[in-house]
């Protein structure tokens, strides 16, 4: 089997990669193992959220000013034009690319019906199961309801699901009352309740994806509305655990239009059904581009020398050898399996590449608990979660010596190395990006 493009992952990163070489009319293949890291995110667009020393950006552009200008060894830094580039212009060079990759990014999920609201001139802070509040850039309309700005002077009820152990609504107003007060806010008033889902009564183990397909039931999704209506009274606002599977706007507007109220759904614990519909919709849009998405497709070894010439793909119990001109590595980092422990030591799962961390260090003789600190939560993060590999500006894995390791290799997303995606709150916007510009280079 030969295609122009093969894209291993198909996360964020590795599904806008495809999109985009798609898009260039370009015969992309995508092969995923099973579900990938993307479906474990909140579903929202995390860009730049918080400083390694600073603390919270007020916007995304900031943070990526910040972070580009002054991390060498960042993914942004890198798309800024490397780390040579004079640390004014990477910012200034990184934040255009960015930006685009998002406008891009927006529009793609507009065309395949999903509706992202924000921008990297404003960090906005929307609700979640616990009452508390996380900074991100763009997030789908079903859930930008949930921004603070919205919710000052306003009288909001958190609705939980009776049977439903994943969210309290009481802890969560609670919770949010007391963050806002310290914030000086005052919202007209804050209530919890319970509802009934037809269909899921006198039950105490109900997941989200359970309620999520209920949503998308009219004749359910009618019931509910009723309920809502009997129970929040004059809430200007309504927060939910989801807005349903397949069609949350159209969901979350009947209600609106049962209860009188604003209604939003809650960032949710991983995994989440914004994350699983952010993952479908991802791979829509790269299908619809004309790039073929393959689940199931576990990549087992490599044929290489100065360049990448097939990869070996296990599909059921039979190896597959697939060729392909340009090869795009988007497998993630821990969660999707693209980096690993072996022997006490960190490896890169498919090709073998160096790995180093996040200051650039090569790894190869540093034992992985050295990379942990002894500290739980320690400032800036463990340094095993920036460690990766090491790329160049045009994003080919790099040697020990600084040299590209195969010439038709690229890589994006959480492999990369140089950066803290969970501490930053700068997942989405490396991968999205990331992916992009690779894709565009394919």
């Amino acid at each position: 089997m030969k295609v122009d493009v093969f894209v291993v992952g198909a996360g964020a990163a590795g599904l806008t990669a495809a999109r985009k070489a798609a898009e260039k009319g370009l015969k992309v293949l995508v092969a995923e193992k099973g579900s990938g890291a993307t479906i474990q995110s909140s579903g929202v667009i995390d860009v730049a959220g918080y400083s390694p020393s600073n603390g919270m950006f007020a916007s995304a552009s900031e943070g990526l000013r910040a972070l580009s200008s002054g991390y060498k060894n960042h993914p942004y830094s890198i798309l800024g034009g490397g780390r040579k580039t004079e640390p004014d212009k990477r910012a200034q060079e990184s934040e255009k690319i960015v930006r685009k990759a998002l406008e891009d990014f927006a529009e793609s999920m507009k065309s395949v019906g999903v509706n992202f609201k924000g921008s990297l001139d404003e960090n906005i802070l929307v609700t979640n199961f616990l009452g508390t509040f996380k900074p991100t850039c763009l997030c789908p309309s079903t859930i930008y309801g949930g921004n603070l700005k919205n919710l000052v002077d306003s009288s909001v009820v958190f609705v939980g699901v009776k049977g439903f152990p994943d969210y309290n609504p009481k802890f969560c107003a609670q919770s949010f009352s007391d963050i806002v007060s310290r914030l000086g806010i005052k919202p007209k008033s804050v209530g919890h309740s319970f509802l009934d889902i037809p269909g899921l009564e006198q039950r105490g183990d109900i997941l989200a994806i359970e309620i999520a397909r209920k949503m998308d039931d009219s004749e359910v999704l009618k019931k509910i509305g009723q309920n809502l209506q009997k129970i929040v009274k004059s809430s200007e606002y309504i927060a939910i655990p989801t807005a349903g599977l397949e069609t949350p706007e159209e969901n979350l507007k009947i209600l609106e239009e049962a209860t009188g109220a604003k209604v939003f759904e809650l960032i949710s614990f991983p995994p989440s059904v914004p994350g699983y519909r952010l993952v479908r919709r991802l791979e829509k849009a790269a299908q619809k581009a004309g790039a073929s998405v393959r689940r199931g497709y576990k990549v087992v070894g490599a044929n290489y020398n100065k360049a990448v010439k097939s990869l070996k793909v296990e599909i059921g119990r039979k190896i597959t050898e697939i060729e392909a001109d340009t090869y795009i590595l988007a497998s993630g980092s821990f969660l999707g399996g693209g980096l690993k422990e072996d022997c006490d030591f960190l490896k890169e799962s498919i090709f073998n590449l160096p790995v180093f961390s996040g200051d650039g260090s090569n790894l190869e003789e540093v034992y992985l608990e050295k990379l942990l600190s002894r500290e739980v939560f320690p400032k800036g993060g463990h340094q095993l979660f920036s460690s990766g590999i090491k790329v160049n500006e045009k994003l080919q894995p790099l040697s020990r010596e600084g040299e590209p390791v195969y010439s038709n290799l690229y890589a994006a997303g959480s492999i990369l190395s140089g950066y803290n995606y969970m501490a930053e709150k700068s997942g989405m916007g490396v991968a999205i990006s990331t992916g992009y510009v690779v894709g565009l280079n394919a």
